[in-house]
């Protein structure tokens, strides 16, 4: 996951997933980029299960290395508490990079697709969808297909900007009658 490790968007609680997942998969990898106020706590959390050897913790991270780190990711996971619409998961979407999560906010909206979403706090049933698509690569190729599309489609610049040309013409046009 890449998020700033805070109570705004994560709790205390998010990890819980990452360590599920390993402890039904025990060679997954699981990489967190960011840190904050949450970090010891995950970490602590981590240690406590006894898969510490599975996580890289990176803390803070200049912007320009993120697409390095997104292109070591299989899935991203979304564990969050509360989402308004972060641009974290797009960002994902578009280098190709499936993304799970609790169906929280805007989640849902980004993803389209229930399947890869979790009722919030049900940690077991996003660890089964984390565990599902680390073991299907057919799937997940599917799914980091239709997101990029997606996310280009949807949440890019340009997307965007063609939005805002429709928003402003359709204003003109109704200004003139």
């Amino acid at each position: 996951m890449v998020y700033r490790l805070e109570t705004d968007k994560l709790n205390a609680d998010s990890i819980t997933p990452f360590i599920k997942a390993v402890q039904k998969r025990p060679q997954t990898r699981v990489l967190i980029v960011g840190g904050g106020s949450l970090m010891e706590t995950f970490k602590e959390a981590v240690n406590s299960a006894g898969v510490s050897d599975n996580f890289e913790f990176t803390g803070y991270v200049a912007y320009s290395q993120l697409p390095d780190l997104y292109r070591r990711m299989k899935l991203f996971v979304a564990p969050v508490w509360k989402e308004s619409f972060g641009q974290v998961s797009p960002f994902a979407m578009r280098m190709h990079v499936p993304v799970v999560g609790y169906d929280i906010g805007a989640i849902g909206e980004i993803v389209d697709d229930s399947s890869l979403l979790a009722p919030y706090g049900d940690a077991d049933k996003l660890s089964d969808i984390i565990v599902d698509l680390l073991n299907d690569s057919a799937r997940r190729t599917y799914i980091a297909d239709r997101h990029s599309e997606r996310a280009e489609a949807h949440f890019s610049i340009q997307a965007m900007i063609a939005s805002y040309d429709q928003i402003y013409a359709e204003t003109l046009a109704e200004t003139k009658q």
